[in-house]
């Protein structure tokens, strides 16, 4: 059986990438129009090579639009997360972390931001 594709029509008439693409190059260019990154799963080496690689980037876009970086993992390497947390810190962009989900101590040390107010996480909800 065959999975079915949807696509939509954007602004500018153009199709997106067809979501069983890796990369879909829609979804990259919409979270990069909209400043924001993903932290899902545990920090490794590669995780934080994309991660740094895409705040320097939209730091050199525009250095004084905050950066949005949503956080859901149980942790990983020492010092993948050492070099998120570092270039969060030198960057000149204001970087906003959100944890959501399970966020590990790892992640936890990468989203202390520069500012104290910089730094959020969803409430646990009751069942």
């Amino acid at each position: 059986m065959q999975p079915t594709m949807f696509s939509m029509e954007s602004e500018d008439d153009t199709k997106p990438a067809a979501t069983g693409e890796p990369r879909n190059s829609y979804l990259e260019e919409k979270a990069f129009k909209s400043r924001t990154l993903l932290i899902f799963g545990s920090i490794s080496d590669s995780v934080a090579a994309d991660v740094t690689r895409r705040l320097i980037a939209l730091d050199a876009d525009s250095a004084d639009k905050p950066i949005d970086i949503l956080v859901s993992s149980p942790g990983g390497h020492l010092e993948s997360g050492d070099a998120i947390h570092d270039i969060v810190r030198f960057i000149s962009a204001p970087v906003n972390m959100i944890g959501t989900g399970w966020v590990g101590a790892r992640p936890r040390t990468c989203s202390w931001p520069r500012r104290a107010s910089a730094a959020y996480a969803f409430p646990i909800r009751a069942s």
